[in-house]
């Protein structure tokens, strides 16, 4: 094999290594795009009630039953006392209480 027909042979692999690079970064950033998408869109639904918390049988109350947060153990919330998100979440910080997709509306 000649000079001329290895550099040929080199020239025509390091394209199709390059070309196969180029083909890989591009499905990474469409993934990473559609990554970004989903994480704009979370949480996926809002909890009724403060994390850890046990929602009643008819959906008004809400019962602390870990014990999270600066409130007591077993305390029960009243939903309707609060009807905005932003008086959720002034419940949720004046406690210490995580409250996801809540919690970062104050």
């Amino acid at each position: 094999m000649n000079i001329k027909m290895a550099n040929a042979i080199f020239q025509i692999f390091l394209l199709i290594f390059t070309l196969s690079m180029l083909l890989i970064l591009w499905n990474r950033y469409k993934e990473w795009k559609n990554y970004k998408k989903v994480i704009k869109n979370w949480p996926p639904f809002v909890n009724t009630c403060p994390d850890y918390w046990v929602e009643s049988v008819d959906k008004t109350k809400c019962k602390n039953v870990s014990g999270t947060g600066t409130i007591g153990r077993n305390h029960i919330m009243n939903l309707s006392d609060y009807a905005t998100n932003a008086d959720k979440c002034q419940f949720a910080l004046s406690n210490q209480l995580n409250w996801e997709g809540i919690d970062n509306d104050c």
